[in-house]
């Protein structure tokens, strides 16, 4: 395995390449800067778009503001590549592509391994949360809910998730550990009604973010993919933000 030392946007990243089902995945390690010891992790998991368009950068810059902001080691890899999928998004047909060719369920054995990876990394310590958007966010709840990776991962937040149980492969209400739920009001690609379904069963929080549509916090003004509009929403973006800080904070001590 080669691993490269860079300095991205003032934070330390780790570089290299991890085996997901006999083939090699790409991820990079975000740390925070001026941080020399070991100190807990938090496992990312993308979205249907993976790591195709710009390279992921979008789920990068996301990585690193969480380890700046949040003080702790990012994880992110690539689902999509090891199992043979370079197309620019997988969750649906508008792109000339079979509709959700890598289903969230796949990714929770990716999520133990990794794991069981970062336990025995120099630069980690503690425990690991798990944090995943729109697919990556069905993931967090698939982990939630999977016993065995509840025993690896103590938390997991889920931006803009599909909570269908037939998406997920799993049920979604019995989950094993804390998990936080970033929903939007006006999200018309992964409706909230099926995640609210849960809302008041242990372990579940569940928030829900006034006038925001799908991906509210991707950046992206007044653009759609398909059918689905795509709205930059900063009330929703900072108070989600702090929330998850806060849940970190909590679950990660």
């Amino acid at each position: 395995m080669k691993i490269y030392l860079l300095l991205i946007a003032a934070s330390i990243t780790i570089s290299g390449c991890i085996t997901l089902e006999t083939k090699p995945s790409e991820y990079i390690v975000v740390r925070p800067s001026g941080v020399v010891g070991p100190i807990p992790s938090v496992i990312m998991a993308h979205g249907c778009d993976g790591f195709a368009y710009n390279n992921g950068q979008g789920y990068k810059n996301r990585a690193n503001l969480i380890a700046q902001r949040f003080n702790y080691n990012v994880i992110l890899y690539d689902a999509f590549k090891p199992r043979g999928w370079l197309s620019d998004e997988v969750c649906t047909g508008e792109h000339g592509a079979k509709a959700n060719p890598v289903p969230p369920y796949q990714r929770i054995e990716d999520t133990k391994q990794i794991a069981r990876w970062v336990q025995q990394q120099p630069w980690h310590s503690g425990k690991i949360s798990f944090i995943g958007y729109s697919h990556g966010g069905s993931v967090a709840l698939a982990v939630s809910n999977d016993e065995d990776a509840s025993k690896l991962i103590a938390s997991t937040v889920a931006y803009y998730p599909n909570c269908d149980p037939i998406y997920i492969g799993k049920r979604t209400d019995k989950p094993f550990i804390p998990t936080l739920v970033h929903l939007g009001e006006a999200d018309n690609w992964t409706p909230i009604g099926e995640c609210l379904r849960n809302k008041e069963l242990p372990y579940y929080e569940m928030v829900v973010y006034k006038n925001a549509t799908h991906a509210w916090e991707a950046g992206f003004n007044g653009t759609a993919i398909g059918k689905w509009p795509i709205r930059f929403n900063w009330e929703a973006t900072h108070e989600a933000e702090i929330r998850t800080r806060e849940f970190f904070k909590k679950t990660l001590q």
